[in-house]
């Protein structure tokens, strides 16, 4: 089932069983192919790591212990998507593609990115799935690694959105509102830029394709 996957995105590459991986810009990018329990079917996940770091710390380990985001394919009936091992893979890679405003495995426009972050967090399949504070994280580390001015203008937006929710409630999870905020600004640009790079050039990433956001 590899295969099929790569012969589709072919700036992907097998990272592990199951997992087809390339970097890009501060993440690693990929999808991840989730095999059912008991029987002989998986499902196809599109997740984002980061190279930045995790609350748990900076280490590539540590930020490849669980995904930033990790988002399920769901097809036309708005039924998560399930397939067998041999089975062909056009329903799930027309739903990626669709689902997406950019291509994996290349250079990614940041704006076409950070405008489908906003974009998620309103999909009804995954409004139960996702954590606001969390795509937020993901926007304003991937801001401040493109420039301090696009980081600034981010971290704005974010104040003005959280001006309208009920903090106590959305970052109860977080320490709350002033604390989830303290830690999200709490790094310059140039140490998350070294963080990022000493990351990147970890042995075990070697053989990922590398991409960019421009």
């Amino acid at each position: 089932m590899n295969e099929k996957w790569l012969n589709e995105y072919d700036g992907l590459v097998n990272f592990k069983k199951d997992k087809l991986y390339c970097i890009t810009g501060p993440f690693i990018l990929g999808i991840e192919l989730i095999k059912l329990p008991r029987i002989q079917k998986y499902r196809p996940h599109l997740v984002l790591y980061s190279l930045y770091g995790l609350p748990t710390g900076y280490s590539l380990k540590e930020c490849m212990s669980y995904p930033v985001l990790m988002l399920e394919l769901f097809n036309i009936n708005d039924m998560q998507i399930s397939l067998d091992f041999d089975q062909e893979i056009t329903e799930a890679k027309n739903s990626l593609n669709d689902f997406l405003a950019f291509k994996i495995g290349c250079d990614i426009s940041i704006y076409s990115f950070l405008d489908w972050l906003d974009e998620i967090v309103h999909n009804i399949n995954l409004k139960s799935r996702i954590k606001l504070p969390e795509v937020w994280e993901v926007r304003y580390n991937l801001a401040l690694y493109y420039s301090d001015e696009k980081a600034n203008k981010v971290l704005n937006e974010i104040k003005i959105s959280a001006d309208k929710l009920d903090k106590l409630k959305c970052f109860k999870n977080y320490g709350g509102w002033n604390l989830w905020l303290k830690e999200l600004v709490g790094r310059s640009r140039t140490e998350h830029l070294k963080i990022i790079c000493e990351n990147k050039n970890r042995k075990e990433l070697k053989n990922l394709q590398r991409f960019d956001f421009i």
